[in-house]
């Protein structure tokens, strides 16, 4: 697959999983916690800032993915949020073990994929690489 290919599909990929948890955390945050058994938070705004970032990210997703190439900064930004949710989330995990609520630990794994991609896309579109696969 060409990297340009690559890179489109994965920025497209992460722009509509950012973009729909963004979605549903901004306008339903408690009721998605509900499904899972979640205590309430003590202000829902700790889940709605959170989740107008992922959607401000899935927006930024899209415009990388229009030229991957010209926008590697941005790939490298969205790999920057999946590592922090990794270190942040991950690092609970690691810590809390069982006690962290099972809604978080998907996010976890499924990030750390979206990491590796994004590390992949971001590398392989380095300079001079990215003009020669588009």
């Amino acid at each position: 697959m060409k990297t340009v290919t690559l890179a489109r599909t994965v920025l497209l990929t992460t722009a509509v999983y950012d973009g729909v948890l963004g979605a549903v955390f901004l306008v339903a945050p408690q009721d998605a916690l509900d499904l899972v058994d979640v205590p309430p938070v003590n202000h829902i705004g700790y889940l709605q800032f959170p989740a107008a970032l992922l959607l401000i990210f899935a927006l930024m997703f899209v415009h990388a993915a229009r030229h991957p190439a010209r926008h590697r900064d941005l790939i490298g930004y969205g790999l920057l949020l999946k590592l922090a949710y990794l270190g942040v989330a991950g690092g609970h995990w690691i810590t809390a073990g069982s006690r962290l609520p099972f809604i978080w630990k998907p996010f976890v794994i499924a990030d750390a994929l979206f990491a590796v991609l994004l590390l992949t896309c971001w590398w392989r579109l380095r300079r001079g690489a990215g003009a020669k696969t588009a």
